[in-house]
């Protein structure tokens, strides 16, 4: 549902208002000079088709996947938080870096909660154990590759484009708190619906026989005549 959220979003500018994009993509100056909707708008427009195609179709998958360990209003009210999250850090923490468009930041957001929803619900040594931190070591290895400028360039890409690793970082960060924050919450009230079941079985038990007090009746006076 959220995935199909965003597909919605990302495909309606892509198709409505494709020459507005310079006023939606991250541009650092223009966010400090008040444009403030670039927080969220940044990371749902793409430099062609084949760059929105796969961020989206990777996110609604991931999406998929995160759906099975929490509730849809839980993952769209962290998506639309992270939006602006990532992209404020990236003004605060990175002003080297100008411009950037794409959802990456929110792929690798949920590539993390993905990863460790696998590795922490897998319940020892299995395969989902292994798939999480495989899928761990790819997220680390891409943002790694990308630092070392080693990333191939991409014909769906502008000529000299360099994958934003800062931004990919934040996402992964962003994804990793955003993890805490549904497991908490969900054992929370795991554990809450625990205690409630506890308490009715409790009070359903039946009395056992020799613990069983039988109610005092008065003594009536005898007559003696």
């Amino acid at each position: 549902m959220v995935g199909l959220l965003f597909i919605l979003a990302t495909a309606a500018l892509w198709f409505l208002v494709p020459d507005q994009f310079d006023r939606l993509a991250f541009d650092r100056f223009a966010i400090l000079n008040g444009e403030w909707w670039r927080l969220w708008s940044a990371h749902l427009v793409h430099y062609s088709r084949g760059h929105m195609i796969t961020d989206v179709g990777t996110l609604f998958f991931l999406a998929l996947v995160v759906g099975r360990f929490t509730r849809v209003l839980h993952l769209l009210i962290a998506l639309v938080f992270a939006m602006p999250v990532i992209t404020a850090l990236v003004v605060l923490m990175v002003p080297a870096m100008e411009y950037f468009r794409g959802a990456s930041a929110m792929v690798m957001m949920l590539w993390m909660v993905v990863s460790w929803y696998l590795i922490v619900e897998s319940r020892g040594f299995n395969l989902q154990f292994v798939l999480g931190y495989a899928l761990l070591a790819v997220l680390i290895g891409k943002v790694a590759v990308e630092y070392l400028g080693l990333m191939p360039p991409s014909l769906d890409m502008p000529r000299g484009y360099i994958p934003p690793w800062q931004v990919h970082i934040f996402g992964a960060l962003v994804g990793l708190l955003a993890f805490n924050a549904f497991y908490q919450i969900y054992t929370q009230q795991n554990l809450r619906r625990i205690e409630k079941i506890k308490a009715r079985k409790k009070k359903a038990l039946p009395t056992k026989l020799k613990d069983y007090k039988l109610p005092q009746t008065p003594q009536q006076p005898v007559n003696r005549k």
